[in-house]
Parts: structure tokens; C-alpha cells; sequence
């Protein structure tokens, strides 16, 4: 079956140096092909349809998808640039080239560009023309942390994972919650009665789940708010900012061999390190009220 205009257009596309050598461009090789196979899909459609055993299918009802498939085939031929009935391609496309398509396409040929691909989507406003941005509304993810408007003595900070750009209320912008962080110096249970000065970091309740830190620091490469990052800086878990660089507090050693070879250089007894572990779970066994009153002391030694 012969498409009406086809060789007429690719006719005007002849090779200059050799005239039956035709030069036809890859977009209007791969649109006929598309013409063809949607013609010959809905001459087999229709045959199918007239040959079912039922015979319900009517002239009329087979010309109507007839010329349904080529209004959809003249949309889609007129979004890439060509008419689907003459296929007046580009400027000078022979006898048409100064009339508009007798179609009505409201393609002309002198004053039609071809457009391929995303350049034609963009000239015809389909497609957004400015570039869009990494991270859209909500913004990147970034760590902060938000404390709450109470006295300072009860003032504690909560640590967690949201958008750059939140509402007024950051539940909705919340995506994992990393932990507490109590900005008071207290006392721990290997620290004498009274922290020294120097020691007033070691001293914070810090609670911070490193693994979710990790994935979102490391793998999801969000960003970190200068709370956070001075406190993980002090716990030696990160390098410290630059504003926050101290001359007298002690930097972490990050380098893994000598780490390493102080580890093994400073290793406990094996023998001690057992007696630890059995002290340590005996200690943490609930003992029973006969075991209690046992160890009890009586008179004399009250």
C-alpha cells in the first residue's frame, strides 16, 4: 500500500551528485516506517474485525477507526515536525513549499524548521525550558538540631534528619530521628564528684545513632548544621569545623594504622579482660531477697 506524497516528498531529498540516490534523513526514514506500521496495524485491525465470526463490525464503524489511527498518526507526526498525509519536511520541500499542507496541518513549508527531539519540545513549549534544580521545594536533607523554648535548666536538644526548607511545625519535614543531645555537664559513672573544666565536653548526654548518621552523612550525602558537627567534633567523630578549632583541645587521630598499632600496643590481659566480663555479669543478675538478706550484715557490724 502506497502512502499518498511519499515518494513526491523524498523525492525533493535526491542527492545532488547522484539523483536516484535518494537522501532521506533518519527522522523521516524512521517516521515512515511509523507511518507504515500504523497503516498496516489497522488495515489488519479492521480485516480481523470484519472476518470475526460475530460480524458486527460495519463499514461505517471501520472507516471511524480508520480515521481515528490517522488523526492520532497526524498528532503525533505534527508534534515531531512532519505532516502525516504529504510530509512536507523543512524549508523547500518542492511543489508545496510555499503553501500550507492541504490538510490544514498548519504546517508551511517555507516557514517550518524541523525541530528533532527535545529542541523541538522545548521551541514548542511541551517541555519546562529552564533546567530543574537538584532538590526541589522541600530542599536537601540536612541535620539539625532543635531544642525547645523552656527554661535552660530543662532545655535539651533533639537531633534528627529533615528538609532544608520546613514548615512551621518540622513533623511533616522530618524524615529519622538521631537522637538527644543535654547541653548541661553532668556527672558519669567513671567521673569523680566534680568534672574538671577541660572536661565539661566529655560530660554531655549525648545519645545519636550512629548507624543512621552514617547512612545519611555518608551514603544519602546530606548536609550537617554546625550543632551537630561541633558536637560530633568533640566526641571525636568527626574533623572539627572551621570555626570551632580550639588550640588546646586534643584532635582525634583519624589515621587507621596508628590507631590500630596503639590498640594492639595497649591491649588488656586476656585473663583480665574475662574476670571483667564475668564481674560484669554477675553484677547485672537480679538477686533474690534470700541472697540479699544473706549478704546483709548483722551485729556487730551495723
Amino acid at each position: 500500500m502506497a502512502l499518498p506524497g511519499t515518494m513526491r516528498a523524498a523525492a525533493d531529498f535526491r542527492d545532488a551528485n547522484n539523483p536516484l540516490k535518494l537522501r532521506m534523513t533518519a527522522s523521516m526514514q524512521w517516521t515512515s516506517l511509523l507511518t507504515l506500521a500504523m497503516h498496516l496495524a489497522t488495515r489488519v485491525s479492521i480485516g480481523a474485525l470484519n472476518m470475526d465470526g460475530a460480524g458486527t463490525m460495519t463499514p461505517r464503524d471501520s472507516q471511524l477507526m480508520y480515521d481515528t489511527w490517522q488523526s492520532m498518526l497526524n498528532k503525533w507526526l505534527r508534534l515531531i515536525g512532519q505532516c502525516g498525509c504529504c510530509f512536507v519536511v523543512g524549508p523547500g520541500a518542492g511543489a508545496l513549499a510555499n503553501n500550507a499542507c492541504p490538510h490544514k496541518c498548519r504546517i508551511t513549508g517555507a516557514g517550518f524548521t524541523m525541530y528533532t527531539g527535545v529542541r523541538y519540545l522545548v521551541q514548542q513549549n511541551f517541555v519546562n525550558q529552564k533546567s530543574p534544580q537538584l532538590w526541589g521545594a522541600p530542599g536537601a536533607p540536612i541535620i539539625r538540631m532543635r531544642g525547645h523554648h523552656v527554661t535552660w535548666k530543662f532545655q535539651s536538644y533533639d537531633m534528627f534528619v529533615e528538609h532544608t526548607h520546613r514548615r512551621r511545625n518540622s513533623d511533616i519535614r522530618l524524615l529519622h530521628y538521631l537522637g538527644k543531645h543535654c547541653p548541661h555537664p553532668q556527672k558519669s559513672l567513671w567521673s569523680p564528684d566534680t568534672p574538671v573544666t577541660q572536661d565539661r565536653h566529655l560530660f554531655m548526654l549525648t545519645t545519636i545513632d550512629v548507624d543512621a548518621f552514617k547512612y545519611w552523612f555518608g551514603v544519602k550525602r546530606c548536609r550537617l548544621s554546625v550543632g551537630p558537627w561541633n558536637i560530633l567534633a568533640k566526641s571525636g567523630l568527626l574533623p572539627p569545623s572551621h570555626k570551632q578549632n580550639s588550640k588546646i583541645m586534643p584532635k582525634p587521630i583519624f589515621d587507621k594504622e596508628q590507631l590500630m598499632r596503639y590498640y594492639l600496643a595497649n591491649r588488656k590481659d586476656q585473663r583480665q579482660m574475662e574476670r571483667e566480663d564475668y564481674l560484669n555479669y554477675k553484677n547485672s543478675m537480679v538477686k533474690s531477697p534470700e541472697e540479699r538478706a544473706a549478704e546483709r550484715p548483722v551485729a556487730p557490724f551495723l
